[in-house]
């Protein structure tokens, strides 16, 4: 397996060729042009791994999605009848990675394959967390029979807004930090176990009646949603609000009604005058002992002064 520039093959500047001999390297087959791409851009550090059966397979790094020629995913091939024919190429990767974001000199240090007869492992530098000024390296991993997907769920999967809820998560990135989100906000931020399971409780927001996603996303990008359904929300008090607010106002008018009612059937009796000309009778004492009440107090204000004059002149003259 190499990675080369034959010039046959024009002005792409690498493509992964295979060539193989039968007789320990004394004679060479022709080479094999393993990417099938249409492009100009580069493929580079193949891998190579014989399964027990004889399968080879081959996977490589490729930037034929990127036409600035930095980004690359990882491509895969196999064939089952010693190189003389290959599948099409299978895009390993579902996110590209920028080699400028991690170890740019030792990018394919830590590409490797290994294969059995049923399953073909995979393993490569992986830099789509990285940003610029923030390099992150991982190293990716794939196979090929089905990876067991993440998953959540949630108990009780429905209730009030505003309630406790658990989460179970599995298949998650172990020992590392996943992110709870309810629709597009994030809520809450957990850590894995070794083997990549989580469980947490959280409240739900005081959110209107419906169903809202729940979506935990860990660093690496790997996802799993499921939904609670808020079957007592914020509009639902709201509503109930205004129906009990308006029974009450009804209440309340009626009392107003009988009220009125029955101060007139008050005022309509002569006991109602008496005591009427009564009260009035008192508030006019009582107006009269307030105006009495008032001029003693300015009385008793003057007295007081003029008994503190007197008693300052007797100093001054006792002091002479």
């Amino acid at each position: 397996m190499v990675a080369a520039r034959p010039k046959k093959f024009g002005a792409d500047d690498s493509d992964i060729f295979f060539y193989k001999s039968l007789d320990g390297g004394e004679t060479w087959s022709d080479l094999k042009r393993l990417n099938d791409d249409e492009t100009t851009r580069d493929q580079f550090m193949p891998m190579i791994a014989v399964s027990p059966n004889g399968t080879i397979n081959v996977a490589w790094a490729d930037r034929r999605l990127d036409p600035r020629d930095v980004e690359y995913h990882i491509y895969y091939v196999r064939s089952s009848d010693g190189g003389e024919s290959w599948s099409p190429n299978i895009r390993v990767t579902d996110a590209p990675s920028n080699p400028n974001y991690g170890l740019p000199y030792y990018i394919g240090d830590y590409f490797s394959i290994a294969a059995v007869n049923d399953d073909v492992y995979v393993a490569w530098t992986d830099t789509r967390l990285g940003r610029i000024g923030s390099p992150n390296m991982k190293i990716g991993f794939a196979r090929l029979k089905q990876v067991s997907l993440p998953s959540i769920s949630i108990s009780p999967s429905s209730g009030m807004a505003g309630q406790k809820i658990t989460l179970i998560g599995e298949n998650f990135i172990p020992d590392g930090e996943t992110f709870i989100m309810i629709e597009d906000s994030y809520i809450s931020m957990i850590r894995t176990d070794n083997d990549g399971r989580f469980k947490a409780d959280i409240f739900m927001p005081m959110l209107k009646e419906g169903k809202y996603r729940i979506t935990a996303i860990d660093i690496s990008g790997n996802e799993a949603s499921e939904s609670f359904y808020a079957e007592y929300g914020t509009d639902t008090m709201k509503k109930e609000f205004r129906e009990n607010y308006g029974s009450i106002l009804r209440e309340l008018h009626e009392l107003k009604d009988e009220v009125k009612m029955t101060l007139r059937a008050v005022n309509m009796s002569s006991r109602y005058q008496e005591l009427q000309q009564r009260i009035m009778k008192l508030e006019r004492k009582l107006e009269d002992l307030n105006q009495l009440t008032y001029i003693l107090t300015i009385l008793l204000a003057a007295s007081i002064s003029s008994v503190i004059i007197l008693l300052t002149r007797l100093k001054r003259t006792k002091m002479k």
